[in-house]
């Protein structure tokens, strides 16, 4: 590994590391398109690329291998790397149309849902026909009725079980006095969908055996060499179940299931699991809340387990890296169109990862929800702007796995009028917030292709092709410089999927994440798996290289106690817990928390959280003017310390004196990254930093051995008016 002194010298002499690996879409074309295509992927200044298989109809069959064998031996030519996504068609899962072959019906995503009856007590030898309700092949696992609360769906945590009353579709029953809802729980298939089981791991052996086993067959000189590893695209649990909004205790639609889940259920709640099951769709008082955060801890780590984590060890066995990321879109990270969990649904992988597609980050919306051509009429605000780049960063920071190295798979389907300049704005969005290795998407042989574009080359009709050079080889020179070291912030945000699962009022830790952001306090994002693995020391947490001051939980109505006895233990400790919004209120579980308190478990109110946060020494920098949009990245790398600094404002210059945290020297140096020119100033009182919108730049402190020029102060020697 370089050291950063190293680094810096290869940056400057146009000789970064590369950290680019371009999709690169396939449609079985001829030879010599891939081979111009690939040329002109190492003219960018590219080491890598990424195989899009999706395209190529010949996906696993005799044409998709001859075209396997060009492309490895052109970048063994050029010294390049190369990863395939790892299906043949998005989402990952279709197992080359395996899955949907009867042959493996048994491997097919199941569901658990219900049909109910409203009825109304007493009833002596009551009855109802509960067959006509079902499919061919549902399988009924509990009959069990609720009682009712007066005027409400909600229900009481009181049922009584009348299963083993069910026989020939029928079920007979007594009921008490009041109003009960009588609920059929079953299995049964799922919709349509012609993707594996992700929670079943025979059904992910079968990806393995359709695609990562045939790789390895015809391909398997190149593993670990040329080819890097997988990349898996957007795979998901299950279409059509649907998490309750903010303060809404209903579910809709689906959710998953199967032998693993119910194995699960039983081992993990008790013999009673699967009564509970209504409550997972109704909120019963008392038992909801906890049982959802069960079930959602159940399904999230069978997906960790079974997929992730098995892609992920395969691959390594193999000598290759597992990349990728799920469906993070409007804020899919913590639901069923994904792993359930962020973090555990990406723990098995070699990086982290997200992607950002189709408009959903524009310069001058991080106050607004903005329209895009998505699924969802509207992207939000709070969600891509300050919890998305941050997801992949903070897990790449709190993971040693994953050697710092968060990934982001960027640029596609804006259109063509995303240009250089927007590219160059949405690369800094990423970098700032710590992302250090791009998918760009994508190159393309096939001219004209109306897939998705912006396409970089495009057959040589792209006119900002030319320059497209100077933005990859910027993107290389700056992730260089922020990759392998240490980055350093005094805040934890918490993740909040439990208390999405727990059905309570609750705030998404973008919230409190964008009062920090906008007032220069960085954060990375905690779940609580991590937080119970924290090394906890007199005033700070620690995780992995990490060290953390103060933890700021988002308005969460209902948190499991678990949650509040490790945020005790870190108050006990001397760190700030901040409840931003209103102070939690109940666990899960309905265990009395009035040991829930202390002077270090504060509410502070979102409007006065950065002042107090700053009152207690919880930041990194201090502006002589502020700006809300100045967007900083603190990172450690040997002996000197990095900061990048971007202007992340549609239209107004940032012109500000910053003093960062210890700043006692009266020597640094500012490196214009794109220019590729570096300087050394001298100042005593703080960094001044002059920064049109969209620009960037970044400063050094420390003892730094390169031969850096000093800087030198232009002076006006003459002006001339142009006229217009």
């Amino acid at each position: 590994m370089k050291t950063f002194e190293e680094k810096l010298k290869s940056v400057l002499n146009n000789t970064p590391d590369n950290y680019l690996l371009p999709f690169l879409w396939l449609h079985n074309e001829d030879d010599s398109l891939i081979v111009k295509e690939i040329e002109k992927i190492y003219e960018s200044g590219i080491r890598q690329l990424c195989m899009e298989s999706r395209t190529h109809e010949e996906f696993g069959n005799a044409d998709w291998w001859s075209d396997m064998e060009l492309i490895f031996s052109e970048c063994e030519k050029h010294e390049m790397g190369a990863w395939l996504l790892d299906d043949k068609h998005c989402p990952t899962g279709f197992a080359n149309g395996k899955a949907k072959d009867p042959e493996y019906a048994h491997l097919a995503k199941k569901k658990i849902s219900e049909i109910h009856t409203d009825v109304m007590g007493p009833v002596k030898n009551g009855a109802l026909l509960i067959n006509t309700r079902l499919c061919p092949g549902d399988k009924v696992l509990k009959i069990v009725a609720y009682k009712r609360k007066t005027g409400e769906e909600d229900l009481y945590n009181e049922y009584i079980d009348l299963t083993e009353n069910y026989a020939d579709g029928m079920i007979w029953f007594d009921l008490p006095d009041g109003a009960w809802k009588v609920f059929t729980v079953y299995m049964g298939a799922a919709q349509p969908d012609s993707h594996i089981d992700t929670l079943n791991p025979e059904a992910v052996d079968l990806l393995i055996q359709a695609v990562y086993e045939p790789m390895y067959e015809h391909c398997g000189k190149y593993f670990g060499n040329t080819f890097k590893g997988f990349f898996t695209d957007e795979p998901l649990i299950m279409r059509g179940a649907k998490l309750p909004g903010k303060g809404n205790t209903a579910f809709g639609g689906i959710m998953p299931y199967n032998q693993y889940v119910e194995e699960g259920l039983l081992n993990e709640w008790g013999a009673d699991a699967l009564l509970c099951i209504p409550s997972l769709f109704y909120n019963v008082e008392g038992l909801s809340p906890a049982f959802r955060v069960k079930y959602m801890d159940v399904v999230s780590m069978l997906y960790s387990k079974n997929f992730c984590w098995k892609l992920g060890d395969w691959s390594r066995a193999h000598g290759v890296e597992y990349i990728g990321h799920i469906i993070e879109n409007n804020g899919k990270h913590d639901d069923l169109m994904s792993g359930a969990h962020f973090f555990r649904a990406l723990d098995g992988q070699d990086m982290a990862g997200i992607d950002v597609v189709l408009d959903q980050i524009l310069p001058g919306f991080s106050d607004h929800k903005l329209a895009v051509p998505c699924s969802y009429d509207a992207s939000d605000n709070e969600f891509f702007h300050y919890t998305l780049a941050k997801l992949a960063s903070s897990h790449c920071h709190i993971q040693p796995e994953k050697h710092g190295r968060a990934m982001c798979e960027m640029y596609g389907a804006f259109g063509w009028a995303e240009g250089l300049k927007l590219m160059k704005w949405l690369s800094d969005h990423m970098l700032v917030r710590g992302i250090n290795y791009f998918v760009p998407h994508a190159f393309t042989p096939k001219y004209p292709d109306l897939d998705c574009p912006p396409h970089f080359y495009a057959g040589g009709h792209n006119p900002q092709f030319k320059a497209f050079r100077l933005l990859m080889e910027y993107s290389n020179r700056m992730s260089t410089l922020l990759s392998d070291g240490v980055h350093k912030c005094h805040a934890a945000v918490y993740y909040h999927c439990e208390s999405v699962w727990a059905g309570g009022s609750y705030d998404d830790c973008g919230k409190p994440a964008k009062v920090l952001a906008d007032n220069q306090i960085d954060y990375d994002i905690i779940p609580l798996d991590y937080l119970e693995k924290a090394e906890i020391t007199k005033g700070a947490f620690k995780l992995n290289q990490e060290s953390y001051r103060c933890l700021v939980v988002g308005e969460s109505e209902i948190l499991p106690i678990k949650a509040l006895r490790k945020m005790k233990e870190l108050s006990d400790a001397g760190i700030k817990v901040i409840f931003a919004g209103e102070m939690v209120n109940a666990s899960c579980e309905g265990e009395n928390i009035d040991f829930f308190k202390g002077e270090n478990i504060v509410n502070v109110p979102y409007e006065h959280l950065a002042k107090y946060m700053r009152n207690c020494g919880f930041y990194d920098i201090e502006l002589s003017v502020p700006h809300k949009n100045l967007r900083y990245y603190r990172y450690i790398n040997g002996n000197s310390e990095i900061y990048m600094f971007f202007n992340e404002d549609a239209h107004n210059s940032c012109d500000t004196v910053i003093t960062p945290e210890g700043f006692n020297t009266s020597s640094y140096i500012e490196y214009d990254v794109l220019e590729n020119k570096a300087v050394r100033k001298e100042k005593s009182d703080g960094i001044p930093i002059r920064l049109a919108p969209y620009n960037s730049t970044v400063v050094i402190l420390g003892e730094v051995g390169a031969d850096i020029p000093e800087y030198t102060e232009k002076k006006i020697i003459d002006e001339t008016t142009l006229p217009d």
